[in-house]
């Protein structure tokens, strides 16, 4: 995996988890963002040549109330796996959970994808904090600093994983 775009200086404009429903957005606004894979296939040339980047969100499970924000919700690795095939320029950035995903296994993922959009890829490397989400592991949240470690421990076997030849 390249990542070589995060060692940039430059701002980057990005469009952030339209893979679920109502993105980051905690709204009953009537035109919030409606999870809708023809209408990102539709618009992606533009996006591909106006953002630098697509972050996509993980949820595993919604918010719950009236739209359920995230309830309904892509994968996040196959949804860039999925934008790796028909973009060209724009990175594409996936979420994973450390305590929820093993590192050699991300590993295998992520090496896949990143060489099959030649080096686009990147991570949004996240400890979580959803209990309910948790709940459906039946992994439970550790504390701020332990967090750290766990996430440290875990990005050092992701990238001996991912480099080794």
């Amino acid at each position: 995996m390249k990542c070589n775009f995060i060692k940039s200086n430059k701002l980057m404009i990005g469009i952030f988890a339209i893979n679920a429903n109502s993105g980051t957005a905690m709204t009953t606004h009537k035109d919030r963002w409606i999870l809708n894979w023809s209408k990102i296939n539709k618009n992606i040339d533009l996006i591909d040549n106006k953002f630098d980047f697509i972050l996509a969100v993980q949820r595993w499970k919604g918010f719950g109330g009236k739209t359920n924000p995230s309830g309904y919700c892509y994968d996040a690795s196959n949804f860039i796996s999925a934008l790796s095939s028909i973009t060209k320029k724009i990175h594409l950035i996936s979420t994973i959970h450390v305590p929820l995903v093993h590192p050699v296994m991300a590993a295998r993922i992520f090496s896949t994808i990143d060489n099959i959009n030649n080096g686009r890829t990147g991570l949004n490397i996240v400890c979580g904090w959803q209990k309910r989400e948790f709940s459906m592991f039946d992994t439970k949240i550790v504390k701020p600093n332990e967090k750290f470690k766990q996430a440290t421990d875990w990005i050092k076997i992701f990238e001996k994983t991912m480099y080794s030849k």
